[in-house]
């Protein structure tokens, strides 16, 4: 049975250069030696040597046949000349909010506006409509983006791997191909300049160069190759040198997961598209590609069993921060590419810094935050709280964090209050995120604060800023402070433009702290209530939908110098919470409470005054609030054995335990707006949320 695929207009590429230029010498993989295991082993070699060194290659007889390249590049042409500017409007890619370039796409260097339009489909053609006339040619994209993930990128990986010593299946495993990814189709259009001319002054503005020097974000490109020369690569000498076509082949390079993933063995090579030679000016230049990622959720860690790598040594790291993994790697590098302010770093070069690491591209680098210079600590003689400390080195091994798991649960359920150490934080990287935490007060004006404003009347959310003088307090008191609430799904809104650049670094602290210290402590507590010890970890997924604030399971606040956290005690006290340097202070939140049946203790807490020898100070707080999964009922664990002895203090009737979505929402609609009123003796004001009593205490 036949195959009738639908028409469309035939592409006519441009005629080859006749230019005399500067090509690189790029090797050849040939794939039709690639079946055997012999055959693959051999062109290993080739390929390891060459991704080291230039980091491009060709590949041939790569099973495409020459008719079937010639129906793609039909089939890529169409989101350009058979798609209307209204409707390509419609289905712009929404890089800044998600992070992701599915659909239409355009950026701009140096203020000029590029010359080029990206249609992008991600290998799953169902993540999102596409414009009509594309519609009948999905199934074929469909089949191409198929084929290149496992006859050709599987096979390349294969080959990379056992360049490195490797399993040949190890990379293969992180690129799956029906794995939640972006691994994407990219069709690009270059057009002539006789349609779209540049003035002179956007030529000498642009240098010539029609999209910048850069390195791929994913693990390997595919691009079909095509006859207009304009793709130049940058060589180790520090020279640009085109790239040559070479009919039906595909032009291979590694991106900058390759590079991580092999600790810098292999080579993210900048490249940039420059103007084509004279006689190819009047033709437009269209590019097919296949843009290869790993697995979302793969962290950008080196192959360190790699005898290869244990050989010659790892140079690509995350400067001891922990790596990204690929999901949070990508949406940096959308978010940023073509709208950041540039800054030249060496000669030539100009730099982005994105999780720790300096992306060098000739042609993006986050501005150094201005230090914050904290107080010193208060001479005053102030009456503390003894509160236990946790040394979460010894929480490695399953007995340690047995054995630790005691002193948790004594913690949370005495004072619900704790110190961490050795919490993963370097002071050096807990002073640059209290750098990063000033910049929303002193680098935002006021008008631009209030157009990133919480709506947490009308969604329940804090996400955004908090003003001063939102909250009402006793006798119509407003309060004096200001909060900036960043969801750890960076993406979920829009950010001040002066935060932009280290979006990153916020997201890797949110990593490091949901996966490092939450997810430590949650076993520990499950321990503590002779509990399998992923119970409460299966439910405060990093990736799952959420939000975050104080009537959540836990907060984690980075301990700072000046003095005013006081908690309540069992007794009626208010005590001081004392300043350890680079320590966590931990507390258990609303949530924790509930699903401990009232064992683990949610202890009252508030700020004061600072004494006098702080009250000349600004007191930044960077916390990290963590919620449960949305979808979590906030009912008590009645299976812990520990509950079972001890007896449960049900917060809720049975019929109304509400999720955690539902509580967070009543709490942050209701808290510091709400009519409160006085209780009985201690209790200054309660409200009456979800029928349970939130109770402020003066």
């Amino acid at each position: 049975m036949s195959t009738t695929h639908p028409k469309t207009a035939h592409y006519v590429p441009a005629p080859p250069t006749k230019a005399d230029l500067d090509y690189a010498d790029l090797p050849i993989i040939d794939f039709a030696k690639i079946d055997t295991y012999e055959g693959r082993k051999a062109l290993s070699e080739q390929a390891r040597d060459a991704m080291s060194n230039q980091g491009f290659f060709y590949v041939v007889n790569h099973g495409y046949t020459v008719e079937l390249t010639e129906r793609i590049f039909d089939i890529a042409d169409v989101p350009f000349s058979q798609v209307s500017e209204e409707e390509k409007r419609v289905y712009v890619a929404k890089m800044k909010e998600n992070g992701s370039y599915q659909g239409y796409q355009k950026h701009i260097d140096g203020g000029v506006r590029d010359q080029l339009e990206h249609y992008n489909i991600n290998r799953d053609i169902t993540k999102r409509e596409h414009p009509k006339p594309l519609h009948p040619f999905l199934p074929e994209i469909a089949e191409f983006a198929r084929y290149n993930h496992e006859k050709v990128l599987h096979p390349i990986l294969r080959l990379l791997a056992l360049g490195l010593e490797l399993p040949e299946d190890t990379w293969v495993k992180k690129h799956r191909y029906s794995a939640v990814g972006e691994t994407y189709v990219r069709f690009m259009k270059y057009h002539e300049l006789e349609s779209y001319p540049r003035t002179e002054e956007e030529e000498i503005k642009s240098k010539n160069v029609w999209l910048k020097g850069h390195t791929d974000f994913g693990s390997i490109t595919i691009l079909y190759s095509q006859p207009v020369a304009a793709l130049q690569i940058l060589t180790k000498e520090g020279s640009w040198k085109w790239v040559k076509h070479i009919e039906n082949a595909l032009i291979i390079n590694a991106g900058d997961a390759l590079e991580f993933l092999s600790g810098g063995f292999y080579r993210a090579t900048i490249h940039r598209v420059v103007q084509p030679p004279p006689d190819q000016q009047q033709y437009t230049r269209l590019g097919v590609f296949y843009f290869c990622m790993t697995d979302d959720d793969v962290p950008l860690e080196p192959q360190l069993e790699s005898p290869v790598l244990q050989h010659v040594g790892v140079t690509r790291t995350f400067n001891g921060a922990k790596a990204p993994k690929m999901m949070e790697w990508r949406r940096a590098r959308t978010a940023a590419y073509g709208q950041s302010e540039l800054k030249p770093a060496d000669k030539g070069v100009e730099e982005e810094v994105l999780h720790g690491v300096v992306d060098k591209m000739p042609g993006l680098v986050a501005p150094p935050a201005p230090h914050y210079v904290s107080a010193p600590p208060t001479q005053e003689k102030l009456d503390y709280a003894e509160l236990p400390i946790i040394d979460l080195a010894k929480a490695k091994t399953p007995e340690e964090r047995l054995a630790l798991s005691v002193q948790v649960r004594d913690a949370m359920s005495n004072q619900g209050f704790f110190y961490v150490l050795n919490h993963g934080y370097t002071p050096e990287q807990t002073e640059r995120v209290f750098d990063i935490a000033d910049i929303p007060f002193t680098q935002v004006s006021d008008a631009e604060k209030r157009s990133f404003v919480a709506k947490m009347e009308e969604d329940g959310s804090f996400q955004g800023y908090k003003l001063r003088r939102y909250w009402s307090f006793d006798g119509g008191v407003r309060d004096q402070i200001e909060h900036y609430n960043v969801n750890k799904d960076i993406t979920k809104r829009e950010h001040p433009e002066a935060l932009r650049a280290f979006l990153p670094e916020i997201s890797t602290f949110a990593r490091h702290n949901h996966e490092d210290v939450l997810h430590t402590l949650l076993r520990l507590l499950a321990l503590g209530l002779e509990l399998p010890e992923d119970t409460l970890v299966k439910r405060h997924g990093f990736d799952a939908v959420g939000e975050s604030y104080d009537f959540g399971i836990m907060t984690i606040l980075y301990s700072q110098p000046v003095a005013a956290l006081q908690i309540l005690t069992k007794e009626g006290d208010w005590k001081w919470v004392k300043h350890i340097e680079n320590a966590l202070v931990i507390n258990a939140g609303d949530a924790l409470e509930f699903v401990s049946g009232g064992y683990y203790h949610a202890t009252i807490h508030r700020v004061v005054q600072p004494p006098p020898d702080h009250q000349g100070r600004t007191r930044l707080g960077v916390f990290y609030f963590c919620m449960a999964d949305e979808d979590m009922s906030l009912a008590p664990l009645l299976e812990s054995p520990v509950l079972q002895r001890a007896g449960i203090t049900k917060a809720f009737e049975n019929e109304k335990i509400p999720t955690m979505s539902e509580w967070r929402k009543a709490r942050t609609i209701a808290f510091g707006r709400s009519g409160t009123k006085a209780t009985e003796k201690g209790v200054k004001e309660q409200e009456i949320i979800n029928g349970v009593a939130a109770k402020f205490f003066d």
